[in-house]
């Protein structure tokens, strides 16, 4: 399933996730690089992403974020982790609204993608 999102700018908040290990290596498949890419996707999108594929939990806060493997097509397939806080979560530390994502990558996205506040990207879900 390929998935459009408009980029924007987040307050750090899953970077310092990523600074402090919250994120394995060994359940995401690779070392996350600091940053995450913020997404506003189509309202509804995610329900439709949550039934269709596999979702993985990481622990945050005593919360947690859903996460689901993709790639993001380049010059070459950048492997990516599509989150999500879990539903119920009492506080969203990272991620505040219903159609937001946020894309975790083994490089900095936005400075190899050449991305802005207002760019599209395009991520595909395995």
């Amino acid at each position: 399933m390929k998935v459009t999102g408009t980029v924007f700018s987040g307050r750090g908040a899953c970077s310092r996730a990523v600074r402090a290990g919250v994120y394995p290596e060994s359940l995401l498949g690779f070392k996350p690089e600091f940053g995450s890419l913020n997404v506003v996707v189509d309202v509804g999108l995610v329900a439709e992403i949550e039934k269709r594929f596999t979702k993985y939990v990481v622990p945050y806060y005593g919360q947690g974020l859903w996460f689901w493997k993709g790639t993001i097509e380049s010059d070459v397939m950048i492997p990516c982790a599509i989150m999500w806080p879990v539903p119920g979560a009492t506080k969203r530390q990272c991620i505040e609204e219903t159609n937001v994502l946020e894309i975790l990558a083994p490089i900095h996205l936005r400075t190899k993608l050449n991305l802005k506040d207002g760019s599209k990207i395009e991520f595909s879900l395995k």
